[in-house]
């Protein structure tokens, strides 16, 4: 049984910590009736009977999420693809996961979906909707207009995106980029609406002088990954991001560790992919740990690599490197 996240040691240290992790693809898919799976989803069935079930293991995320209580963070972040299929009945079997993890009340977790959460077309984004209290702003947040929408009244679940999370001076922007799409494609896309509100988020907290973490699910950076998966307006998004900024931008979909570059208007922005959080050997599951830290010319920032090691009953991570990315050098200002 998992143990919802302790924060409480973390107060003492200097630096505010973020945990991510993607990818854990650990629910069973199960429905209701058979129209549920007239699409995509039959395909999509037997690739993971056959396959995919085999090589994500629920007792080694398990351990993982045991791992990351133990390394104390303010904060975890999970860049999408919870489910296999994106049914009712696995959502709400994700629901039961985070609930026991990072109850409602506590926000501690923040969540965005991947391709697999949306996986066929629906009539509404109501299966999304139940993760909601992990997928949107703050409760007491000002920045959104009254009329944009929730995920449950929404056709599209990008509708709802971004949403804008602030802990102190850092700034969690969560983007969606997960929408149905044909056999056996995984692409992904952010579309001109969404990323019209993430410039307006990105401006909002760097006038704050906020550290901006963007999380996604689709790799940002190009030539890193398969075409049928790639994330279709990339150069839109990376547009944005040499406009307005970013400090770091954190992903998932590939299924193993990566890391490349954006342009901002100071410099370059760490892009970082994390590997699932579920993968059985000889792959490597694993997450990432940010220590975040103010200093007088701006932040610093340095990310350890936990990984998989020991053998099945027996899981238990490592760390496996760490290193203190560039400065952001920007000065910090003070929020209007």
């Amino acid at each position: 049984m998992l143990a919802a996240f302790d924060m409480t040691s973390s107060l003492s240290r200097p630096a505010w910590r973020l945990a991510h992790l993607s990818d854990p693809h650990f629910t069973v898919p199960e429905w209701r009736h058979w129209r549920e799976m007239l699409n995509k989803r039959v395909p999509g069935y037997l690739a993971w009977h056959r396959r995919r079930r085999h090589v994500h293991h629920r007792a080694i995320l398990d351990a993982l999420m045991q791992d990351i209580s133990h390394q104390q963070p303010d904060h975890v972040a999970l860049t999408g693809d919870l489910t296999q299929l994106g049914l009712a009945a696995e959502c709400r079997q994700a629901r039961h996961w985070l609930e026991q993890l990072a109850p409602e009340s506590s926000v501690t977790m923040s969540v965005i979906p991947g391709n697999h959460d949306t996986y066929a077309p629906e009539p509404t984004a109501v299966p999304l909707s139940l993760w909601e209290p992990w997928m949107s702003d703050d409760p007491d947040s000002t920045r959104k207009a009254p009329d944009h929408p929730r995920l449950a009244g929404s056709r599209d679940n990008r509708a709802a995106f971004p949403w804008l999370r602030r802990r102190g001076r850092i700034s969690l922007i969560g983007t969606s980029t997960a929408l149905p799409t044909p056999w056996p494609m995984a692409t992904g896309s952010l579309g001109s609406a969404q990323l019209e509100r993430l410039a307006a988020c990105l401006q909002h907290a760097g006038r704050r002088g906020d550290y901006r973490i963007l999380l996604i699910h689709h790799v940002p950076c190009r030539g890193m990954i398969h075409w049928r998966k790639r994330l279709t307006d990339m150069a839109a998004l990376q547009d944005v991001i040499r406009r307005y900024g970013v400090e770091l931008v954190l992903h998932g979909h590939a299924h193993r560790p990566m890391q490349g570059w954006l342009e901002t208007p100071t410099g370059h922005a760490p892009v970082i992919g994390a590997p699932s959080a579920s993968l059985t050997p000889p792959k490597q599951a694993g997450y990432g740990l940010f220590d975040i830290a103010p200093h007088p010319r701006g932040w610093s920032t340095t990310v350890t690599y936990r990984t998989l090691s020991g053998h099945s009953g027996h899981w238990h991570f490592t760390t496996r490197g760490s290193a203190r990315l560039p400065d952001v050098t920007a000065p910090i200002t003070t929020a209007a």
